[in-house]
């Protein structure tokens, strides 16, 4: 099954193994990625050429920079890590585990293993549920590659454990505020402290960022300058910002400034630090700090200028405009062009500024979340454009940013980008926003592959719905949880939940919502070759059908219907059910049930000795299968026809579409490629 949002259930999936359709593939890849994951180290880097040297005498595969906050351990490991790149052939991989982030969790390593697993070019049908699944396949292909790994901001042991690639010739470098003794102990890593900057390396950072000139010209109050930042790198490149943005003030100047704002705060506990950030900070224009309260309070990992736009209710032209001031103050950084994210201590400390001064921030997240349904939204348009009305949502708030997409892949890319970021979305959302969420995401998460996400997000809408007493939204977001516990395969939670969402869609006399779940319920049987089930499920849905059910549900119980008759016994009426499906599937213009009825077509045709006219119709549903990119059901519908060529006695042309099959589920890393490669001819 296709498009389980919109109820196509026709799948012809019964000989699929483990692993069934529900993806759009643009193009094979004929070659393993070669990732290049690494952000740019910063252009002012100073110093620390004892530690580097200590990286370089290391022949441990497992590195651990560890040191305080702000102390600069990420552009130490960026730094070493840029240098010793060209030595690690089939790429860097890097994430940011976000240990210590003050708005959020760390992230799981689940989540960072899929990410991994997408950047070393598998294919999202190969990634298998499971944090020991995935980690079991990233170490098989990690282990016979040369691979530079980058875990920075790591919360303990146990997060960076499974991220670890196997075999001795890739190197891990990970960054921590935290020493992580159990992988010293355990797996042999290399600890290195990062401490403070000496008095002569602060300067020195200085001075880079500053110009030696104006250094020299005054050297004490450069060096009084310096011993406010206690060594912190992060506090430096706070006052160094300052500084170049006023280059008519004298360095004497900016320290008594310093002093004064250092007395106003009255030496807070970490005095030093706040009184730099708190300098800054109020040098900045009231807009500009506003939006930098406000981020302190978004969810996700960095921020677009769309999504600041909308969080802060502002014009994208005006954020920009406050982005880069912010990011000339030292306060944010650009890490890739477009994306700005603090360090954690900065965030820290504007989400306290934002709480200080009263700033509204649940309307600034009620924003942050309307920005992201309404772009969410849109993207779905083109991931499902037969998908549901239901989705559309109130028109957003004129204060709340839209970013424009207009195509599929543009889509698809805005989602990849934003995919940390909805699901903070999800996580802080309330009421009718969840389920909208979680249905406008679910496309993406669907082709992706990214399994858990998808019962995160829908339990995460029954929960919502649940809470709000909304029946038909428990109903539809149990539904597509039964889906998502399908591909987890837990065929005994999926049938419990489509189970309760048939029980509601009866009792609130939702019908086409009985349809669909009844046929979602028969897909389950059909997976695991109870066609009998399946078959009475499909037809008590049939018997649903009058002339108010839509002509996408009908189409989808025309096909199951007849899907599974031929699979029970040749049938007519089953030939007759997948050729009227097959009629509405093309008013509609939907190009995935086309090649699904088409399949159906052909194999009922087959089942009643039509050969012929099944070979036209597995041909017609391999052309529209090309079509739409889609690599399992190419090879599914190449099986078939190379089944229907077998059976007229075509023994070469039955084994060139079965060695294409077979090529295709291979490169997928699918089971069924040990099948087909049984039905080929000796030396074929």
């Amino acid at each position: 099954m296709r498009n389980e949002l919109s109820g196509t259930v026709a799948g012809h999936s019964v000989q699929a193994g483990e692993i069934h359709g529900d993806v759009h593939f643009h193009a094979a890849r004929a070659e393993p990625l070669v990732p290049r994951q690494l952000p740019r180290p910063t252009a002012n880097f100073v110093g620390r050429a004892e530690e580097l040297r200590a990286l370089a005498g290391s022949d441990a595969p497992v590195q651990v920079i560890h040191g305080t906050a702000g102390v600069g351990k990420t552009q130490l490991a960026l730094q070493w890590a840029s240098q010793v790149a060209e030595r690690f052939p089939h790429g860097q991989l890097h994430a940011n585990l976000r240990g210590f982030d003050p708005s959020g969790e760390p992230v799981k390593p689940d989540e960072v293993l899929h990410g991994f697993l997408d950047a070393l070019g598998v294919h999202p049908q190969r990634v298998p549920p499971g944090l020991d699944a995935k980690t079991a396949l990233y170490r098989s292909l990690v282990a016979r590659r040369s691979v530079l790994v980058v875990l920075d901001n790591a919360r303990d042991a146990d997060q960076v454990r499974p991220l670890l690639p196997g075999g001795t010739s890739s190197l891990t470098l990970i960054t921590s505020r935290e020493r992580l003794t159990g992988l010293v102990v355990r797996e042999g890593a290399r600890p290195l402290e990062v401490g403070l900057l000496t008095d002569a390396g602060a300067v020195e950072y200085l001075t880079r960022i500053v110009g030696a000139e104006r250094v020299a010209a005054e050297e004490e109050s450069a060096r009084v300058l310096c011993s406010r930042c206690a060594g912190l790198p992060l506090a430096l490149s706070v006052v160094a910002a300052r500084a170049v943005e006023r280059p008519t003030f004298s360095l004497r100047d900016l320290v008594a400034e310093l002093d004064e704002e250092a007395q106003r705060l009255d030496a807070f506990e970490d005095g030093d630090l706040r009184a730099v950030l708190s300098w800054s900070y109020r040098a900045l224009k009231p807009g500009t700090a506003r939006l930098f309260r406000l981020l302190g309070n978004h969810p996700g990992p960095d921020v677009g200028v769309h999504a600041a736009a909308g969080t802060a209710g502002i014009a994208v032209s005006e954020t920009r405009t406050m982005l880069a001031e912010l990011s000339r103050a030292g306060l944010l950084q650009e890490w890739r062009r477009g994306r700005f994210r603090f360090h954690d201590l900065l965030r820290f400390y504007a989400g306290e500024l934002a709480h200080d001064a009263s700033d509204d921030v649940h309307a600034a997240q009620q924003r942050f979340v309307d920005y992201f349904l309404t772009t969410s939204i849109a993207g779905y348009r083109y991931l499902e454009p037969h998908g549901t009305a239901e989705l559309l949502p109130p028109a957003p708030s004129p204060d709340v940013a839209v970013f424009a997409i207009s195509g599929y892949d543009q889509a698809m890319a805005w989602f990849t980008e934003e995919h940390p970021a909805l699901r903070d979305a999800v996580g802080v959302a309330n009421g009718s926003s969840v389920w909208r969420l979680a249905w406008a995401w679910a496309v993406f998460l669907r082709r992706r592959g990214h399994r858990e996400d998808r019962v995160f997000v829908h339990q995460k809408a029954v929960a919502a719905a649940v809470e709000t007493g909304n029946r038909q939204e428990e109903a539809r977001s149990r539904r597509l949880l039964g889906h998502a516990h399908r591909k987890m395969s837990d065929p005994r939670t999926a049938i419990g939940e489509l189970t309760l969402a048939l029980e509601i869609f009866q009792e609130i006399g939702d019908r086409e919502g009985e349809i669909l779940s009844r046929l979602a319920i028969g897909r389950v049987h059909e997976v695991h070759r109870n066609y009998p089930e399946a078959l009475a499920h499909a037809r008590s849905a049939f018997a649903l059908l009058d002339s108010a059910t839509g002509r996408a549900a009908r189409a989808d119980t025309l096909n199951a219907l007849g899907w599974f008759t031929a699979l029970s016994r040749p049938s007519h009426a089953a030939h007759a059910h997948c050729v009227a499906a097959l009629d509405l599937y093309r008013t509609l213009g939907f190009l995935e049930g086309q090649a699904d009825a088409l399949l159906g077509v052909g194999y009922a045709a087959h089942r009643l000795g039509r050969t012929e006219e099944a070979i036209a119709h597995y041909s017609e549903s391999l052309r529209l299968d090309q079509e739409l990119g889609d690599l399992y059901y190419e090879a599914f519908a190449r099986e078939h026809l190379g089944d229907a060529h077998d059976s007229l006695g075509h023994r070469a042309d039955a084994d060139r579409e079965w060695r294409s099959a077979c090529a295709i589920y291979t490169s997928l890393g699918h089971p069924d490629a040990s099948r087909v490669r049984q039905k080929l001819s000796p030396g074929s």
